[in-house]
C-alpha cells in the first residue's frame, strides 16, 4: 500500500514545525478556498477529490455543500498543500496540527514542496493524500432530487447479480507453496532470474529500471501461459496488461496488483499481491472462460496511485468501462505474524462493489478455508482510482488494519524470509475461487 519514502517523512516533520512556528502572512495573500465535507454517498457529483467511508463520502469542493453532515472551509495559499489524513489508529483527532476532522479524516495544511502526491505524516501508518489542485473537477451524472442514494446511481458496467445464475461450481485447486515462493523470490531479488535470455536480479522495483525489469519479467511469465500482453503508457510510467479472451469478449473482469515497490525488495508489498494474481492466472490458463480476464500490474502505486489513476482516466475517456464486471485489486497477501489467517475484503459499500465481496465470502466459506475476515475500509490502494469513476472495485489483503500489519512494511526487511506461504496459498485460493466463479464455464 502506498506511501512516500523515508526522506519525505523527515521533510514533512520539518514542514509541520515550520507551520507551527507562527509564520506571518499578509491577509491579502493569494489563496484558494476549499470546502471539505462529509456527505451522503453520491450526493455530490462535482468534486476535486472524493474519499469513501463505509456509509458516506468525504468530498473536496470549491463551493459549500448544502446539507452536509460536517463541513469546513479552508483557505490555502499557493505555497501550501492541503492534506487529507487517514490515521492508522482510526482516530483523526490524534493527528498533530490538524485544522479539523471530517469523518474519519484529519484536515492538515503544510507548506508545499512539490513532492509526490501521497506520503505519510508523523506515525508511519498515517496515510496522506494531497488535495487535488486541478482547475477541472470530476463530473458524474446528477440524480433527480430525492434520489441521491438511489440504486439508479450505479456502475455503467455489469452488476454481478446479472451473472449469478451462470456462476461456476468449479473447485479452485490447492496451490503449490513452492511455486509461490519461487516466483516471489524472483520478483523481489532473493534469487536471480532470466529475462530474454539474460540472467538478472530484480533487487528493487522503485527505480525506472527496476520497474522496467518487473514489467519484462511479468510479460515473460504471462506469455508463457498463453496470455496476450501489452502496456498502457502514460506520462511518467507504464502499466502492465495481460489478457485472455472469453466466449463473450464484450464483458471483462479485471484482477490487479501494483508492480512497484519503495525501492526495496517489496516481497510482501506488493510482490505477494502480484504473484497471487499470477498464480490465479496460471490456474485458469487452460480452462474455458465466459468473459475476458484482464490482469493489470499498476505502476507507481507507491507514488500516489499514479498508474491506476491514469489507467482509469484512460478507460473513462474511451468507453473502457463498458462491459466491466468489476475490479479485484490484490494488495499484500503473505504476512501473518499471529497465525490467525486474518484478512480483509474491502468494498466500503461503494457502488456495487459489495457484490464482488459477496462472491469472495461465499467461495471462502464453500471451500472451508481457515481464513478469518477482518472488517476495514480504506482508500489507500489502486481500487480507489475506480471508485472515483463510480466503478465496482474491492481490495483484498492480509490483516493490515486489524492489528497484524507487517513491521517490515516499506522497510528494507520486506523480504521473502518474513513471509508465510501457507497463509498466502489460502488467501490466493479464496480469491481465485471467486474469480473462477465469475469466469469459468
Amino acid at each position: 500500500m502506498t506511501k512516500k519514502l523515508a526522506p519525505l517523512c523527515l521533510l514533512l516533520s520539518i514542514a509541520i514545525l515550520f507551520l507551527a512556528s507562527g509564520r506571518e502572512v499578509a491577509a491579502d495573500a493569494p489563496h484558494r478556498t476549499y470546502f471539505v465535507s462529509l456527505v451522503p454517498k453520491y450526493s455530490v457529483t462535482n468534486f476535486y477529490n472524493r474519499l469513501a467511508t463505509s456509509d458516506a463520502h468525504v468530498v473536496l469542493t470549491s463551493e459549500e455543500v448544502p446539507n452536509a453532515e460536517t463541513s469546513i472551509e479552508v483557505n490555502v495559499r499557493e505555497d501550501e498543500e492541503l492534506l487529507l489524513v487517514e490515521p492508522r489508529n482510526r482516530r483523526p483527532e490524534s493527528v498533530e496540527n490538524a485544522l479539523s476532522t471530517v469523518g474519519p479524516y484529519a484536515v492538515v495544511k503544510i507548506p508545499n514542496w512539490g513532492g509526490a502526491k501521497h506520503f505519510h505524516i508523523g506515525d508511519q501508518f498515517n496515510y496522506v493524500e494531497i488535495a487535488e489542485r486541478k482547475e477541472t473537477v470530476h463530473s458524474l451524472p446528477t440524480l433527480p432530487r430525492g434520489q441521491l442514494e438511489s440504486l439508479e446511481f450505479k456502475s455503467s458496467g455489469l452488476a454481478l447479480a446479472e451473472l449469478s445464475s451462470s456462476f461456476s461450481d468449479f473447485v479452485f485447486p490447492e496451490l503449490d507453496e513452492d511455486f509461490l515462493k519461487q516466483k516471489i523470490s524472483e520478483l523481489s531479488g532473493a534469487v536471480p532470474t532470466t529475462i530474454d535470455g539474460q540472467q538478472v536480479t530484480i533487487s528493487e522495483r522503485g527505480s525506472k529500471e527496476g520497474r522496467k525489469l518487473a514489467r519484462a519479467w511479468l510479460r515473460q511469465e504471462y506469455e508463457a501461459l498463453g496470455y496476450v500482453t501489452s502496456e498502457h503508457t502514460y506520462s511518467t510510467g507504464s502499466n502492465f496488461i495481460a489478457e485472455r479472451t472469453g466466449a463473450d469478449p464484450s464483458r471483462h473482469l479485471m484482477v490487479t496488483a501494483h508492480l512497484d515497490s519503495v525501492r526495496n525488495a517489496g516481497a510482501d508489498d506488493d510482490g505477494a499481491g502480484t504473484i497471487t494474481v499470477l498464480a490465479i492466472a496460471h490456474a485458469l490458463k487452460d480452462l474455458p472462460i465466459a468473459y475476458n480476464l484482464r490482469v493489470v500490474g499498476f505502476d507507481e502505486e507507491e507514488l500516489g496511485l499514479v498508474g491506476s489513476a491514469a489507467y482509469a482516466k484512460s478507460l473513462a475517456s474511451n468507453n473502457g468501462f463498458e462491459g466491466l464486471i468489476g475490479v479485484i485489486n490484490i494488495e499484500m497477501t503473505a504476512y501473518d505474524r499471529d497465525g490467525d489467517f486474518g484478512y480483509h475484503v474491502i468494498d466500503c459499500n461503494e457502488n456495487t462493489s459489495s457484490e464482488l465481496t459477496a462472491i469472495i465470502d461465499q467461495k471462502v466459506s464453500e471451500l472451508g478455508l481457515p481464513l478469518k475476515k477482518v472488517a476495514a475500509c480504506t482508500n489507500r490502494s489502486d481500487h480507489a482510482s475506480f471508485w472515483r469513476h463510480n466503478q465496482p472495485a474491492i481490495v483484498i489483503s492480509q490483516n493490515f488494519f486489524g492489528g497484524d500489519s507487517n513491521p517490515c512494511y516499506h522497510m528494507p526487511c520486506d523480504r521473502v524470509d518474513i513471509l508465510n506461504f501457507e497463509y498466502m496459498a489460502q488467501v490466493t485460493r479464496g480469491i481465485g475461487a471467486g474469480v473462477a466463479a465469475i469466469l469459468v464455464k
